[in-house]
């Protein structure tokens, strides 16, 4: 890895600067996930480690192909987690983890808490960025409910349910935060035929058909994460919940793994 990473704008050192508020990389162990070829701490910078849902040279490959990302920047990841499988990842063993735009992607955000939560040390952060559906391609998404969380959590589900496939396909709209924030209150939905929409959702048959699970806004998500804390669902208590800043797409939410 050589150069300056080009992904590195005022919103990603915005969230870095956030996340060094509470961490010290040097002194604290880490684990990222998700990090693709956008660290928060990169190789060198501290002593993290990073997990993905696939390999170095598979994201590498991914990198090439993808507009305004580079192979160069990957980071090394260290645990391959299949169906949100962490076995082997140590627990108790990080200071802190960081996630940007993963938490939305999981099946059982109850379980994917409490996953993370076993692999913090007592008093350890967990860093989330989340991206705001006001300000996204799921501007037509209706938010997920404290409901529908605690289902996803009793059913135990490892994968993206039909519904929420079929959903993802049939109501994003190729949106971004620019013009969501010029327009937003005026866009009108357009109707589409659902025959494609339908073919995937048949798809969840037999695959595993990564869409985003959860649509948040910043307050539902707030409310949600607050109960689920309160209530004791997830071993965490709150330590700060961002505001989406004007022009942009998502907020930061710090967590606390809660004393044993």
């Amino acid at each position: 890895m050589s150069g300056l990473n080009p992904r590195h704008d005022a919103r990603f050192e915005k969230y870095k600067r956030a996340l060094l508020r509470y961490i010290a990389p040097k002194e604290m162990r880490g684990l990222e996930i998700g990090a693709f070829d956008l660290p928060f701490i990169a190789p060198g910078e501290g002593n993290v480690e990073f997990l993905d849902y696939a390999t170095t040279e598979e994201l590498r490959e991914r990198a090439r192909s993808a507009e305004g990302h580079s192979p160069d920047f990957v980071t090394p990841v260290n645990y391959v987690a299949t169906l949100g499988d962490w076995a082997e990842v140590p627990e108790g063993h990080y200071d802190w983890i960081a996630a940007a735009h993963v938490i939305e992607h999981a099946p059982s955000m109850i379980d994917w808490l409490r996953t993370a939560a076993r692999r913090l040390k007592n008093n350890g952060i967990l860093f989330l960025v989340i991206p705001d559906k006001r300000y996204t391609f799921d501007y037509f998404r209706p938010e997920s409910t404290l409901g529908k969380i605690l289902e996803d959590h009793f059913l135990g589900k490892l994968r993206p349910g039909p519904a929420e496939v079929f959903d993802s396909h049939y109501y994003t709209r190729d949106l971004n935060s620019d013009y969501l924030w010029k327009k937003g209150k005026s866009i009108v939905f357009d109707s589409q035929p659902a025959i494609g929409a339908m073919d995937l959702m048949r798809a969840t048959e037999d695959q595993y058909v990564d869409v985003h699970c959860n649509i948040f806004s910043q307050s539902s998500f707030t409310m949600i994460i607050d109960a689920l804390c309160q209530g004791k669902f997830v071993p965490f208590d709150i330590d700060d919940i961002g505001a989406v800043d004007k022009g942009e797409l998502d907020f930061h939410c710090v967590l606390r793994r809660s004393l044993e």
